[in-house]
């Protein structure tokens, strides 16, 4: 789970994540989930880059993919398929519940439905990556990248 993957892999890993840029961005862009805008305080950037490579990108890769990463090579493809639409609930489900338990100023964007379709397109995302390439580290930076891009470029609020 924590080995790090080849040339191969991150190039794979780089073709998934810009796969899943052009479908978030193309998505959120049209239903007005996201627009266009620099952020206006850099040092707000990099302290939310900080804090996000841990939460929500480490802990939820590692929370959400570790297992399947784990447990994949163990199962056949039926219950790799199971685990894969367990996990992927999961991811869905966990963004309301945190917003309803931790992140309580998240409320309103975690409930949003086109959030939750932009949520699953990430976790279609990571999930495939993880997958392919059995370990976590990709999937912690498509995490990280699609947060930071959303925060410095599409007008991401910053809870933290």
């Amino acid at each position: 789970m924590f080995r790090w993957p080849d040339g191969k892999e991150w190039r794979l890993a780089a073709l998934i994540f810009l796969v899943f840029a052009i479908a978030s961005s193309s998505f959120g862009l049209a239903s007005g989930l996201f627009s266009y805008k620099l952020i206006d305080d850099p040092y707000a950037l990099l302290r939310t880059g900080a804090i996000a490579l841990f939460i929500p990108a480490l802990f939820e890769e590692l929370l959400f993919r570790g297992p399947l990463i784990v447990l994949a090579p163990r199962f056949g493809a039926n219950t790799i398929a199971a685990l894969v639409v367990g996990s992927l609930a999961l991811f869905a489900i966990w963004h309301p519940l945190n917003a309803s338990i931790i992140l309580t100023e998240a409320q309103d964007l975690f409930f949003d439905w086109r959030f939750l379709v932009v949520a699953f397109f990430l976790g279609i995302a990571t999930t495939i990556t993880a997958i392919k390439t059995r370990s976590v580290w990709p999937g912690v930076a498509i995490h990280w990248v699609a947060v930071m891009l959303w925060k410095a470029l599409l007008d991401g609020p910053t809870f933290f």
